[in-house]
């Protein structure tokens, strides 16, 4: 299972869809490239699951095209900021499949929370986490921050 928080957005002030913005665009393409020069990828997502904002759908759309995934992009009603994160766990514990969801906070940590068992990662912008489920239950296996500067912080 892999977990992604979108990139950076657009101010609501410059647009009220908050796409990702240039920064945003960068830092997924950055996470992308971290973890494939890892070779962390065990498995290739059977879908990429994201909410229906334009942030989360352009994180999706860049990570799948930067990894050279063939994985459809699907819309999910469930991965909303604001989201219960107990029916889409529900789901996940009931599908056997390699997934990629990519979503915001506060649903990520959360959901990653009730996956680990309480223990509730952090989820910078654009921060990539795979989880892997065993006998022995979830665990964490790798995470990857991208390590891009923001040029209107300089």
């Amino acid at each position: 299972l892999y977990l992604m928080r979108h990139g950076k957005a657009e101010p609501a002030s410059t647009d009220s869809r908050r796409p990702l913005s240039h920064f945003g665009l960068a830092q997924v393409r950055a996470t992308a490239d971290l973890a494939r020069a890892g070779g962390r990828f065990v498995e290739i997502p059977a879908e990429i699951l994201h909410s229906s904002k334009d942030r989360a759908r352009q994180t999706a759309r860049v990570l799948g095209g930067c990894l050279g995934w063939p994985s459809p992009l699907r819309e999910h009603p469930g991965l909303d900021p604001d989201a219960d994160p107990a029916p889409f766990l529900a789901e996940l514990n009931a599908d056997p499949r390699c997934l990629a969801v990519v979503g915001h906070l506060p649903f990520l940590p959360h959901l990653a929370g009730m996956i680990l068992g309480g223990k509730v990662p952090s989820f910078g912008e654009a921060t990539l986490r795979c989880l892997e489920n065993s006998r022995r239950g979830w665990k964490e296996i790798w995470s990857v921050e991208p390590k891009v500067e923001n040029p209107r912080k300089s």
